[in-house]
């Protein structure tokens, strides 16, 4: 819960509160003054904050041999008697001393470059989305700047929606938690990628190899995945509804916990995965190859099997059959599964 708060706040800050602070800032003038402002106030902080701790420390004591008290040397600004906004000038006036020309300087350097690094950041991903663009306009399928680029982009929280990397080699790239809403990245190769909890919604993977990538919590709803290789690929969690999954090799993945609600997986390859828990209500899984898939807690509510091949499944009391079609036509079905669907 914690951890998905922490992601919420990331997204509004990296998406919204700096975008909206580059547009502010854009304007050189502008952060000079704010710098100079920050500096100021700061000074006057640290001024009022010194004074405290003296007066606290160091209050004026009596002695037997006089009746003035002792008083320490650094000197109070303001008095009980001073309004707040009096105060505040005097602190103003207080601190502009040539003693303090230093201290002052250095705070306004130091503000001016916090500032300048809204300036800096539009600039790095200005040339971030100039390399992207760059590879895809050549047709370039290698391009290690690339993939640099786009690694530069996500940390920035840009949104990469409508991506077009199509054919594009991309193995081991980390876009965790990235948007890709509706990107083409049809056969490229994305081999061992971290696509952990991006937003792949409507995307075209059509022929991708996602062999070994990870893709937890990823949203892939309404995506194109067809004859996508999908291999011992992390698939916990994932958001499939509605996905086109015809042909995919699914072959030793973990879809442990999965949503492919009516998800289209004719002719799938399902050796070996792990479908624990997975949702595949109203899904089409007709010539799909279960060989071997453990279908412990799986939700087959409404799917239709025609032709699939269930040999060696492992399946629980979890495992719903309820409305599901094409089981007399099933093929290598076990005869324990058979006796307990009455068939």
């Amino acid at each position: 819960m914690i951890g998905l708060l922490n992601k919420r706040l990331r997204n509004v800050w990296l998406r919204v509160v700096v975008p909206k602070s580059e547009k502010y800032l854009s304007n050189i003038w502008l952060r000079v003054v704010l710098s100079f402002i920050i500096a100021y106030f700061f000074l006057v902080g640290l001024s009022v904050l010194e004074q405290k701790i003296t007066k606290t420390l160091f209050e004026p004591k009596t002695t037997e041999t006089s009746l003035e008290p002792k008083t320490t040397e650094t000197e109070q600004v303001c008095s009980p008697q001073d309004s707040d906004g009096f105060c505040l000038v005097k602190q103003l006036l207080f601190v502009s001393k040539v003693q303090n020309l230093e201290g002052f300087a250095l705070l306004f350097g130091a503000s001016l470059y916090m500032l300048e690094g809204l300036e800096r950041r539009k600039r790095i991903i200005y040339e971030a989305w100039q390399i992207v663009d760059n590879a895809a306009g050549a047709g370039v399928a290698t391009s290690h700047a690339r993939v640099k680029a786009l690694e530069v982009l996500n940390n920035y929280g840009v949104s990469m929606r409508g991506l077009d990397a199509p054919n594009a080699d991309l193995i081991d790239i980390d876009l965790a938690n990235a948007i890709l809403h509706q990107a083409s990245l049809n056969d490229a190769e994305l081999t061992g990628a971290n696509l952990t909890g991006a937003d792949l919604t409507k995307a075209n993977l059509a022929r991708a190899n996602l062999n070994t990538a990870k893709l937890s919590k990823a949203l892939l709803i309404r995506a194109n995945l067809s004859k996508t290789n999908l291999s011992i690929t992390e698939l916990r969690n994932a958001d499939l509804r509605n996905a086109d999954l015809s042909g995919a090799n699914f072959m030793g993945a973990d879809l442990t916990g999965a949503d492919l609600t009516s998800a289209n997986l004719t002719g799938s390859d399902f050796r070996y995965a792990k479908l624990n828990g997975t949702n595949l209500k109203h899904a089409d899984l007709s010539g799909a190859d279960l060989t071997d898939a453990n279908l412990n807690g799986m939700d087959l509510t409404g799917a239709d099997l025609t032709s699939a091949n269930l040999e060696g499944i492992s399946w629980n009391r979890q495992t719903k059959w309820k409305n599901a079609t094409g089981l007399d036509k099933a093929e290598n079905m076990p005869d324990a599964l058979r006796q307990q669907l009455g068939l």
